[in-house]
Formats: structure tokens, sequence, C-alpha cells
């Protein structure tokens, strides 16, 4: 189980989301 992976998916998920948003 990598947690930096999962942190870095994480985060892309929140970027895309504020994006779809703003």
């Amino acid at each position: 189980i990598s947690q930096s992976t999962d942190l870095q998916e994480l985060k892309t998920r929140i970027v895309k989301q504020i994006e779809y948003y703003f």
C-alpha cells in the first residue's frame, strides 16, 4: 500500500473538482 500514490490521486481528484466548479 503506497500512501504517496493515494495522496496524489486524492489531490488530482480535488483539483479536477475545483476546475469543474470554477
